[in-house]
């Protein structure tokens, strides 16, 4: 039989026993949950900007935009991509450095409400590589449109734990040279264009002020022949044998005067009453097609048979539309425009 003593020390260790393990239990520590209100996991949680936390990962962006650093992101949707040719799938095989280049461009820096600001063109904000976007607000009817760099935002100030989301249409271009000549000798798709430029003394002028250029592609160049008389662009030679002040002219024509992203040429055709704007030779240019398509609206010249649209590459889906820099904008167009 069992004494009183050793019953009741044996009650006091099992009772013991239980609180130890209570407490043990009670004081484990407990995983905090995840808070996944950041950007770059709002990015990853959503099957709709799928392609776009694709090119954060690729680019090595992700990570910051899961901080507790403020940021305002620009998150193009995933139709917004396949219009560029981008599908989701691994990106591996593309330049890391064209991705590097649109990955920064979405990101800004700092709190940036779109909805609170005023209306206007071509609001400059800076992006995480150091160079700006613009922002541009306008009525149409009783809604307000916002556009970064010519594209559309469909959603404004998405708020997120660590900062806002401005979800797009379409993908904003990336600025990355300071001056439009800068953006001409650079890439040799203009080679042609910019040797005309050169050639009548306007390059220079391509590094002041504020101008929008539209640019034939040296394909369409090699295949014009002559295109006034005197006026020949299909190679070097032909350039160096054209006459300068005609070249001036022509060249003129195909540079308008400030920053216009398409759908600032737009709105001010159909603000001009004869759905015309004004280029730099003083001559116009009547414009058509819709705003809100994509690259949807033509150009085209007093003597053009038909109407210019924005250069396509057959079998690619490269955007030659808004192109901005630190001066301007740049449109690659398929046919050269006559006055």
């Amino acid at each position: 039989m069992m004494s009183l003593h050793r019953y009741t020390m044996l009650l006091f260790s099992l009772l013991l026993t239980a609180c130890l393990q209570g407490c043990d239990k009670d004081d484990a520590p407990v995983a905090a949950p995840q808070d996944r209100s950041g950007i770059g996991y709002v990015m990853e949680d959503n099957f709709n900007y799928s392609v776009t936390k694709l090119v954060l990962d690729y680019t090595g962006q992700s990570d910051r935009l899961k901080s507790d650093t403020v940021f305002t992101f620009l998150a193009p949707d995933n139709a917004a991509w396949f219009r560029q040719g981008i599908l989701p799938r691994p990106i591996v095989t593309e330049s890391n450095e064209w991705y590097l280049n649109m990955a920064r461009n979405l990101i800004l820096p700092g709190s940036h409400s779109l909805r609170a600001m005023p209306l206007g063109d071509n609001q400059p904000l800076t992006n995480a590589a150091g160079f700006k976007i613009y922002v541009s607000r306008y009525k149409t009817g009783n809604d307000t449109i916002t556009r970064v760099n010519g594209a559309k935002v469909s959603l404004t100030d998405l708020k997120a734990g660590n900062g806002l989301i401005q979800s797009m249409e379409d993908v904003p271009m990336a600025e990355t040279k300071p001056t439009l000549a800068d953006m001409l000798l650079n890439d040799t798709a203009y080679t042609l264009f910019t040797q005309a430029l050169q050639r009548c003394g306007l390059l220079e002028s391509l590094k002041t002020g504020e101008h929008t250029v539209l640019a034939p592609h040296n394909a369409v160049l090699r295949a014009a022949g002559t295109i006034q008389p005197g006026i020949n662009l299909s190679t070097a030679a032909d350039i160096l044998a054209s006459d300068p002040q005609a070249l001036a002219a022509l060249m003129k024509y195909h540079i308008l005067p400030g920053r216009q992203f398409l759908d600032a040429i737009h709105r001010s055709a159909a603000a001009s009453g004869d759905a015309s704007i004004i280029t730099e030779n003083g001559a116009r240019i009547t414009i058509a097609g819709n705003i809100d398509g994509y690259n949807s609206i033509s150009f085209r010249g007093v003597q053009n048979a038909s109407a210019a649209v924005i250069y396509t590459v057959r079998g690619l889906v490269i955007n030659f539309a808004n192109l901005p820099s630190g001066n301007g904008v740049l449109h690659c167009i398929n046919q050269v425009l006559i006055p």
